[in-house]
């Protein structure tokens, strides 16, 4: 019969065994996501990228981000990571959690242990219903709500790849990843040096049909199912927005280490309102009627 430490061992190295494959995993997408763009570019003219990557503003839509700030009421594991979070911080921003959704209704899914399965629809006004914030005092804990404005076919791209990892039930917190983002958290706050840009192609084609064929040779292969939640919800946009896969690109950027407060700093990222948990709803509402745009985000 094998000793406790001995099952301790295996057990971390079963672990460490499944973050490295999904390190790998998002590298390759990393890595696809640019040769696209490059050899894409190639084929055509000199053509105004911009031009090509901007919004139509008459068929735009927004995809939500949450950032929390909770407080624990008994969390620990979870308290010592919030505590490392905000010490390595470079927003202005105290995000200890990130979520995605597409509507302001109070439904966002976000990736969390505790429950049957990790990946979860959560709602500020009824924290009760959630392992994660149930640990929190919900009186006491704020939430910073974002947007980011999109065509109707990245927005959809979105939603539907949420779905279906929603459905699925396949995809994991990757308890043991919130380690190697902890260490590149560090070493950018001591020393943030001047990111290098990718020598990209002038022209790219237009890219606002779907992102299928981005990412063709991803999808011929399963799809990442490994997160901690702010990787999940840049991994999302991402795979669906590809002017934010271009930003990625340019400098040249891992998403498998960004942290919840630097989901507030991605390129069309706007900040809608924030406040206490409970109040969402109504401070939704309110917002909704100040900003006619929001309105039907809220049906």
């Amino acid at each position: 019969m094998k000793k406790r430490s001995e099952l301790a061992i295996e057990f971390l190295k079963k672990e460490l065994s499944k973050e490295l494959s999904s390190l790998e995993k998002s590298y390759i997408h990393f890595k696809q996501i640019y040769e696209y763009f490059q050899s894409e570019g190639e084929k055509y003219g000199n053509v105004d990228v911009k031009k090509l990557l901007t919004l139509d503003e008459s068929k735009s839509k927004y995809i939500f981000i949450r950032l929390y700030d909770p407080v624990y009421k008994s969390n620990l594991p979870a308290e010592l990571l919030k505590k490392g979070q905000y010490i390595t911080n470079l927003t202005q921003i105290p995000a200890a959690h990130a979520a995605i959704g597409f509507d302001l209704t109070d439904n966002f899914y976000g990736l969390t242990i505790g429950g049957d399965y990790d990946f979860k629809i959560e709602q500020c006004s009824t924290p009760e219903n959630c392992p994660y914030m149930s640990t929190c005092d919900a009186e006491k804990s704020y939430h910073y709500t974002y947007a980011i404005k999109v065509n109707e076919n990245e927005y959809e791209a979105a939603k539907q790849l949420v779905q279906r990892y929603y459905d699925s039930r396949e995809v994991k917190y990757a308890v043991f990843h919130n380690f190697p983002v902890a260490l590149y958290c560090i070493r950018k706050k001591i020393n943030l040096p001047e990111l290098p840009k990718l020598p990209l192609p002038a022209a790219y084609r237009e890219f606002y049909t779907n992102l299928k064929k981005t990412l063709r040779a991803v999808k011929q292969q399963k799809e990442k199912d490994r997160f901690v939640c702010s990787t999940f919800c840049c991994y999302i946009l991402i795979s669906s927005v590809p002017r934010i896969a271009l930003y990625f690109c340019e400098r040249n950027l891992n998403y498998d280490y960004i942290t919840p407060s630097e989901l507030s700093m991605l390129p069309g990222m706007k900040l809608l309102f924030s406040g206490n948990w409970l109040d969402f709803k109504k401070d939704a509402e309110k917002f909704a009627r100040e900003n006619k745009e929001f309105a039907s985000y809220l049906l």
